[in-house]
């Protein structure tokens, strides 16, 4: 017997329903994934632009928004996307608080 959540089934009744499942769903297809590497560290899913960005914060310590439009060429909007990508992925930490202030650099690594 497999409970899960509360409901009991026997693995004959469990194989069967995955069964039928498997019968009546399309099969998924699992996109490639993009993987780069950059000093060593292999990143997974960096489109060109953040890249391109990541190069120059590298050279230059830090990116505004307004750099990285003129960089990749890409509205206020995308640069935002991007820059909030490229956080939530712990390569950039935002410096700075809000608007004009908001500058991106990389992300300090600690040992812990």
């Amino acid at each position: 017997m497999m409970k899960i959540r509360g409901v009991q089934l026997s693995n004959d009744a469990l194989r069967d329903r995955v069964n039928r499942i498997s019968q009546v769903t399309e099969p998924v297809v699992i996109p490639e994934i993009d993987v780069r590497e950059i000093d060593g560290k292999r990143v997974i899913g960096l489109n060109e632009r953040q890249v391109k960005a990541v190069m120059y914060v590298k050279e230059r310590g830090r990116i505004t928004n307004r750099e990285y439009q003129e960089l990749t060429g890409v509205s206020r909007q995308t640069a935002t996307i991007d820059l909030n990508e490229l956080v939530a992925s712990n390569v950039f930490e935002r410096i700075g608080k809000v608007g004009k202030g908001v500058a991106y650099q990389m992300t300090k690594l600690t040992n812990k």
